[in-house]
Order: C-alpha cells, then structure tokens, then sequence
C-alpha cells in the first residue's frame, strides 16, 4: 500500500537528499576506517582507502533505489523512517560486502563492515531526521503546500482531519461541501463552501486544488461520480473514503493515510518514487548516449535532405500537452513544407504538405528523434502516451471520459497504443477512445520491462515498416 495522500515526485530534492547520503556513506568510511587504525595500527584493510570509498559510494547507489527515502512523503513517522534506513543499510553491505569478496575472494575486512553498519545507520538516521524537522519547517511557513477540498457528511472526516492538520505536513484544507448543513454537526474547524453540486464549480474556478477527498451518502452519488469524472479529466487526484466504495460503481485502489484507510480510483505505479527514478535514469541515460553518438550524424544528413527538399527550418516546434497537462515545446524533424495548419490539422495518408522525403521520414518515424532531446530535458519519456497537440487536447478531453488519465505520466516518444497499432490519423472518436483505454492500461501496468518489451517492438515494427497508420 502506498503511505500518501497525495504522492510527490520532486526530483530535485531527492537528488540532493542521494547526494547528501553519498557524502554522510563516504564519512562513514572514512570515521570506520580512522578508527580501527586508531585502535589496530596492524588491522590489515586489503584496500586502500580511496577504494573503499569509492566502491562503498557505488555500492550505495542501487542500495538507495531499492530503498529510496521516504521523506517526499508528507505523513511519515519516525519509526517508518528510521526501518527503511536500517533495510537501507543492511542491503548496502550486502552488495559492499560481495563487491569486496569478488575483487579479493575471502580477504574481506569483516571487522571494517561491521563498524560501518554501526557509523552508517546511525549517521544516516540522524541526517534522514534532521532533514524531515527541515522539511517540515519549511511547510510550517507556507512553503509546498498542497491545496485540497473535503466533500461529504463532516462527521466521516474526524479522523482524517486528525491526519493531515498539522501544519507540518503542508495540506491546506481550502473548505467542505456538503449538503442540508442544518443536519450536520460541523465539528471541524473548516469553511463550508457549499453543497455537493457546486463542487465542480469550485474546481473550475479555483485550479490551484490539488486533491479531493470524498465520503458522501448514498443519496449523493451522482454528483460524485461527476465530481471523479471532473477531476480525472482535470488531473485532480481524487480520493474516497471506504464509505463511499459502494457508490463509485468503479474499481478502486486503497491506500494508507497514517492510521486511515482511504481509496483513490487508480493504481499508479509511477508515483512510486522509487519507480519514476528508475525510468528517469533509463531515459536519462539511453537519450544521452544517443544524442552523443547517432543523432549529430543522423542531423546532419536529415538537415541537408530537408533543406533541399523544402525551405524552412530543419526542426518544427509544437507545443503539446505533457506530464499533467502541463504544456511543453516539442521537438520533430520537419516532415511537411511550412503550412498555416501544422498547429490543428492532422497529417492524412495523402497530405500535399508533405514532402517526398517528409513522407518517408514518417513512415519510419525519422522525424520522431529530435524527441530525445525532450526526453534529455525531462519533458518526455523514451516509453509513454505520445504527446497531443494543444487543440486535441481541448477538444478529446471533452469528448472522452477519462481521456487526460493518460497525462499521469510523461509522454513518449513510443507508447503501449502504438506497438498495438492505435497510431496514426483518427478518423472516427471510436479510434481515440481505444487509443485513450490503451495508454490508460499503460498508466496503471507500468513495469520497467513493460518499457524494454515496447522499445523493442517498436524498432521491430519500424524495421518491418509494417505499420499501416504510419504517415
């Protein structure tokens, strides 16, 4: 079960708290070291310093993806912390240890290990408490404050309320909504905002709302159901208390909240930090290497047919909608000549914009590698829901329920809906609703080999050239 409300993915933060870690592991050694010397001057080590801090800052680095830090959490106890630091350590000498046994067979300084278990759990103990007080103080003034709204009977949110008012977790609860207040108690202390059917209202015109938390009664469930359609169309976490499982009539997915159970409608295996890291150094590092090597050499030759071809720029820029809905600049390999419509038309099987080398750079989606680069910047992925242009994305959104789901993760540059064959023009809304169910399939089944299985599928299909959508 996952221990958050609303799951954060900060990764700048996180990078800071890893290197923060590395700095506090490379002391460790060094106090360990100094120390048996200090009381054994004959103590044989087998290795030098420099490198045992250098393996044993390696060794480190998959100990701490494994077991990533829950401080992004905003409910996080002091016992949760100080387990997943002790499992943390015991797994880094583990693989310290085997790293030593391989490079030297049986001459392993036990003596040496078991020191550093001691220094290292308790130094990263104190550095992980220290930096949850720092956190926590930054949300006591204001900072990283996540705004929400309560929605049901008052009476179902005692406990909750418990949870997440203090004002260390950074939850601002903007009011409550609910309906016939003449019945109610109101024993929180939260601002009525009205009745439930105003609630997507509110939302519309307050977009800075985070999350919503539900538990409504029975009477009310189709003013709920529109509010979970909203906020799912609206990338809006939405959350429900167990009392209201019954009334969704959608499958749901239970969380841990403190000491409350709450459900929310989607598994979302990205919002594991843990998972998001390992998918953002894959594409980190595969865009890298491409970008070092292939692609200047693939840019020169793409650059000098298109300028020969058709006048204008070598890349077009397009802005699409990305991670949340967020806007980005997307980056292709112009495939058409220069044309008012680029922005809102899509490209048919017999476009005249399209050149003749524009045609074949599409067929085999050439033209799709300039994306590496916003795949390098962080705004793309190698693996996810390709990016749709701004217009598609205002007018599907209204069309499909559930359609900005897939905007949960980053877009691709590749997706589950294109290995399967949902590419290309769509002629009719039926094409784009099982485009939109595809990706959402993605979303809530993402696996790292999911990603490679795509990967390799795609470069097999663009091989083939057996993509019949593609143009």
């Amino acid at each position: 079960m996952r221990n958050e409300i609303v799951s954060e993915r900060e990764p700048i933060i996180n990078l800071l708290i890893g290197s923060i870690d590395l700095l506090v592991i490379v002391f460790s050694i060094y106090t360990s070291y100094s120390l048996i010397k200090l009381i054994d001057p004959h103590y044989i080590f087998y290795f030098k310093l420099k490198s045992l801090l250098v393996l044993g800052g390696l060794s480190y680095i998959p100990a701490l993806l494994y077991f990533p830090p829950l401080l992004y959490q905003r409910i996080v106890h002091v016992d949760r912390i100080l387990e997943r630091t002790f499992r943390l350590i015991v797994l880094y000498l583990v693989i310290f240890t085997i790293v030593l046994m391989v490079l030297k067979g049986n001459k392993v300084p036990y003596a040496f290990i078991l020191s550093q278990f001691g220094f290292s759990w308790l130094l990263l103990s104190i550095e992980r408490l220290l930096l949850r007080d720092f956190i926590k103080n930054i949300r006591k003034k204001g900072k990283n404050i996540k705004k929400i709204l309560l929605v049901g009977a008052p009476a179902y949110f005692n406990n909750l309320y418990q949870e997440i008012s203090d004002p260390h977790y950074g939850f601002k609860i903007e009011g409550i909504f609910y309906n016939e207040p003449e019945k109610h108690e109101l024993d929180i202390p939260v601002p009525y905002m009205g009745n439930i059917e105003s609630v997507t209202e509110y939302l519309m015109k307050h977009q800075d709302i985070k999350a919503v938390y539900c538990a409504v009664l029975e009477e009310n469930q189709t003013e709920t159901r529109n509010i979970l359609r909203y906020c799912e169309n609206s990338v809006i976490r939405f959350y429900a208390l167990p009392v209201y499982l019954n009334q969704l009539k959608k499958k749901m997915v239970s969380i841990q909240q403190g000491n409350c159970m709450l459900l929310t409608s989607r598994n979302e295996p990205l919002g594991n930090i843990n998972n998001a890291l390992i998918k953002r150094i894959f594409d980190w590092l595969f865009s890298t290497i491409f970008l070092l090597t292939l692609f200047p050499v693939i840019y020169v030759i793409v650059a000098l047919i298109i300028k020969k071809q058709s006048p204008g720029p070598v890349l077009f820029k397009q802005e699409r909608s990305g991670l949340n809905g967020k806007t980005f600049t997307c980056y292709k390999f112009r495939s058409m000549h220069v044309n008012k419509e680029a922005d809102t038309l899509q490209a048919t099987e017999n476009d005249p914009r399209k050149f003749q080398f524009g045609d074949f750079m599409r067929r085999t989606n050439i033209d799709e590698l300039p994306q590496f680069i916003n795949v390098w910047l962080g705004d793309m992925s190698i693996v996810g829901p390709r990016p749709h242009m701004l217009k598609h994305t205002e007018m599907y959104s209204q069309l499909i329920k559930e359609y900005m789901v897939r905007h949960w993760v980053k877009p691709g540059i590749t997706g589950w809906a294109q290995v399967l064959g949902l590419r290309g023009e769509t002629k009719e809304l039926k094409q784009m609703e099982d485009r939109v169910q595809a990706d959402i399939w993605y979303v809530e089944n993402w696996n790292f080999w999911l990603d490679i299985k795509i990967i390799l599928k795609t470069a097999w299909k663009t091989i083939c050239r057996n993509e019949k959508n593609a143009y």
